[in-house]
Parts: structure tokens; sequence; C-alpha cells
């Protein structure tokens, strides 16, 4: 009898166990007090994937951090309208990636969520995401087109860097955070220069009035020769200009003229003699 009951025993804490989660074709996943979180997906998955609104009866509310990392093969992907969030590192790595759907629930998206996915070509940041997380969308090189909607209110650092086929970033005109001019992304009081598309070329010019230039707000802005900062800005974040190769002269206020700097900001090759003052006018 007690090798009996000691049976029972196990069976049942291994059917508890059992209980926090499982596999359901190319998906692993856990179940808690929220809902489903989708945990995992084989390498090997291929083609187009729908992520099903619930799973042994409880909604999956969440997309986990690392979940898609490196699954090459998927082509598309349907996030159901039960999911709020998506994690860190999502789809990091989802490199034949051209299409996914990311429904109105979702109020959040993790950083680096869909950094190196190189054939996104568009993707709808849907009213009702509050935050786009640091790198989001770092490195999404087939990129064309982004817009921010009216919800968001907080862009991390670099989420659109290296998305050297977006020439420019559009915002809704009801966003109480950020506008855009120009395709170029500011604070709502045009005081604050956060983000400029990787793929804008040519010469560029800060609006007159800006004080302050955001952490890598043009990294990696290889298509920019000449930028012009009027005498307005006071400051100007770290490593700015890092990966701007194709710069060949920036205007910008004499408090930015040392070597450290040049450094700082990510213009070692141009100093000394690409630097130079901007026109009096421009205050």
């Amino acid at each position: 009898m007690p090798v009996f009951k000691l049976f029972w025993l196990l069976l049942c804490v291994l059917i508890l166990e059992g209980c926090g989660g499982g596999r359901q074709g190319v998906l692993s996943y856990e179940i808690g007090d929220a809902g489903v979180t989708i945990t995992d997906c084989e390498g090997s998955a291929e083609g187009e994937l729908v992520i099903p609104n619930e799973i042994e009866g409880s909604p999956v509310t969440s997309i986990g951090d690392n979940a898609f990392w490196g699954c090459g093969g998927l082509t598309s992907i349907t996030i159901p309208d039960s999911v709020t969030s998506i994690g860190e590192v999502a789809f990091w790595n989802c490199s034949s990636l051209t299409s996914i759907i990311i429904p109105e629930t979702v109020t959040r998206i993790g950083g680096m969520a869909f950094c190196r996915c190189y054939s996104l070509t568009s993707i709808t940041i849907p009213e009702g995401v509050t935050s786009i997380g640091r790198g989001a969308f770092f490195s999404c090189s087939s990129l064309s087109s982004i817009t921010i909607p009216d919800s968001v209110t907080s862009i991390g650092e670099s989420a659109f860097s290296r998305c050297t086929s977006l020439t420019e970033i559009s915002v809704t005109p009801g966003n109480a955070s950020y506008k855009s001019i120009d395709g170029v992304v500011f604070s709502k009081d045009d005081k604050d220069l956060l983000v400029c598309p990787a793929g804008k070329s040519g010469y560029y010019t800060v609006p007159k009035g800006v004080t302050k230039i955001g952490n890598y707000a043009f990294y990696t802005c290889n298509n920019l020769t000449s930028i012009t900062i009027p005498e307005s800005v006071t400051s100007i974040g770290d490593l700015v200009f890092l990966g701007c190769d194709g710069l060949t002269s920036i205007n910008i206020p004499q408090t930015f003229h040392s070597e450290d700097e040049a450094s700082r900001l990510g213009l070692d090759g141009l100093w000394p003699d690409g630097f130079a003052l901007p026109d009096s006018s421009s205050k």
C-alpha cells in the first residue's frame, strides 16, 4: 500500500508540473494567471504562422522574450487580438519575415523585438501601443515606411537605427508626445530632436529653436552628406553621429568644437577640417 500511494503521489506531481506549460505544433508556451505566454518556436518553422487565440482554454496574452529568436524560415506571422505585450528580442533575426500583423490590443513592443528582420518591408504599429522599446526595429534594412500612432508615449533609443530604406517617419497629428517634421521625429514642443531616419540623404538642417539632440539620433544615417545645427542647440547626446560615414562637413556651435567632443559625438573622422560654425542667423 505505501508503494501504491507513493506511485500516485509522484504521478500527481508530474501532472501538476505539466499544467504550467507545454507544446502545440512548433510553439512552446507557459500558462500563468494572466494567460498564456509563447516562449519558444522551433527553429525549423517556415512559411506562414498564425499564433492561436487560446491554448488549453486560456487566452494567449504575451509573446515572451526571445520567443522567435532566429526563426529564419518564417515569412509571415499573425498575432492574435488576445495579445497585449511583445517581449524583448521576441523576433530577433527572423530574416525572411516580410509581413507581421500586430493587433490593436498590444500596448508594448519590447526592446530589440524585431531587430535584424531584414526582409520586413512595412509594419503597422496599431493605436493602443504606448511603448516602443530600445532598438525595437534595429537593422530592419528593408523597412520603407512607419507611422507612430497617437497612443505612443515612449520611443527607446535606436528604435529605428540602421533601417537604411526608411527615409521618413510619420507621426499621427493627435500624438501628445511626438511630432514629425520633414520625416524626422521631434518632441511635441519642437525642443528635442529624437530620431532621424537612417535613409535620409543629402543636406539636413536642424530647425531653429531646437535645444537638444538625443542619443544616437542620427546613428548610421550613411546618406547624409552635411548637417547644420543651429546655435539654439545646447545639448547633444552621445554617439549621435556614429556611422554617418557619408558626412563630409558639419556646421555646429562652438561649444562642440574640440577633439574630445568630436569623439563623443562619433565624428572623429571629421575633426577638425570638417567642422564649421553655423551661420549666425541660425540661433
